[in-house]
């Protein structure tokens, strides 16, 4: 026998009671909202960051063409940036020099409570790292990352498990500057021992390590570093083009050429025991490997780029326009191995030369003095 301090329902309750709960049950859950920022007053916005304080977790963000000052900061909740009319026309801009010593991330995503996040189609430039994922794990793809400057993954900078995925990018002229307290790491792209991000598809050229830095294109300790092209990066300490530090590692598919280090490891410096298989590692300073040798189907062969001659400015308004695209004759298109093996794709980017090819790969001091203006 129950107490009588308890309390029950009576049957003529209970119905009432089930519809309730059975209309709860069935009421749908808050729909995510699509906002506008456009500068010229058309939209819901004219500043981004409003835009982004306003919005809740699982709403877009469309951003019209124009400068976009920054920093940006996306803290806890989940959201989708996307450009308008693409990253020629909409730029999201940090701190400019003179005044780099206050800097910060253009883009900060920072403890994530829920997956989802997402940015493409912008120029990210002149902040500390170009986008920093602290805790937060967003897809990043189809933008244009340049000329940012900081002491570690100047491009992009995954720390504190930021599982992000970091895919069909240029990431171009930043520059790893060392700071006095650490090792600089990652002139192009830097994650932590905590973060297994996916980098895919990716242009990562002509970015620079300097004051004790390692990796001048690529710092990475866990994850996938897969299909991308990683030119003419430069470091003044080892690791020219990519720094495996980690054991979980896969690296596939990947065109590292023309990259130097001023110590050594010019094109991939390998510290542990990662899968590394099907890359064409080619005309790194005086050595393509450093800490193991070619994985299976690695080869070491011109990969015919195309798109620009050695003497003239990489165009960030057009990157469409065949840079970095392969000759048809090219070794790493699929059928065309040198050994026969079945690599797929190797690199960023398909056929698409016209006329054009590159066949030389500029110094990094050339490659600075053309695109970091």
């Amino acid at each position: 026998m129950f107490p009588r301090s308890l309390s029950f329902p009576s049957c003529r309750l209970l119905p009432v009671l089930m519809l309730g709960i059975s209309l709860l049950a069935l009421a749908p859950a808050s729909r995510a909202e699509t906002w506008t920022v456009a500068l010229d007053g058309t939209g819901d916005f004219t500043d981004l960051q409003e835009a982004i304080d306003a919005a809740g977790s699982g709403d877009t963000i469309r951003v019209g063409p124009g400068i976009h000052e920054g920093p940006f900061w996306i803290e806890t909740k989940s959201l989708v940036l996307r450009s308008i009319d693409g990253p020629a026309a909409t730029i999201l801009q940090g701190i400019p020099a003179p005044d780099r010593d206050s800097r910060e991330p253009v883009v900060h995503f920072f403890y994530e409570e829920q997956g989802g996040s997402e940015i493409s189609g912008f120029t990210i430039r002149d902040g500390e790292s170009g986008i920093k994922c602290s805790s937060a794990s967003p897809w990043i793809h189809d933008n244009v990352i340049v000329h940012n400057r900081g002491p570690i993954g100047s491009g992009v900078c995954c720390v504190f498990w930021s599982d992000a995925v970091i895919e069909s990018n240029w990431i171009v002229g930043n520059r790893a500057i060392y700071n006095c307290c650490f090792p600089s790491r990652g002139g192009g792209i830097y994650a932590d021992d905590s973060s297994p991000v996916v980098i895919r598809d990716n242009v990562v050229a002509f970015n620079q390590c300097r004051g004790q830095c390692l990796g001048g294109g690529i710092s990475i300790h866990i994850g996938t570093v897969e299909r991308n092209t990683v030119v003419g990066n430069d470091a003044d300490g080892p690791a020219g083009g990519i720094e495996l530090i980690g054991d979980e590692l896969a690296v596939r598919a990947n065109i590292v050429v023309g990259n130097r280090s001023h110590e050594f490891a010019d094109g991939i410096m390998v510290q542990r025991d990662p899968v590394i298989e099907c890359n064409d590692i080619w005309g790194n300073g005086s050595e393509n490997y450093w800490g193991a040798g070619p994985g299976d189907g690695d080869f070491s062969e011109d990969p015919l780029l195309c798109g620009i001659p050695a003497t003239e400015e990489l165009s960030l308004e057009d990157p469409e326009a065949g840079v970095f695209a392969l000759d048809a004759a090219s070794p790493c298109l699929p059928g065309q191995h040198p050994d026969g093996a079945d690599c797929g794709r190797i690199g960023a980017r398909e056929t698409g030369c016209g006329e054009r090819r590159i066949t030389a790969v500029p110094a990094p001091e050339r490659a600075e003095t053309a695109l970091l203006v």
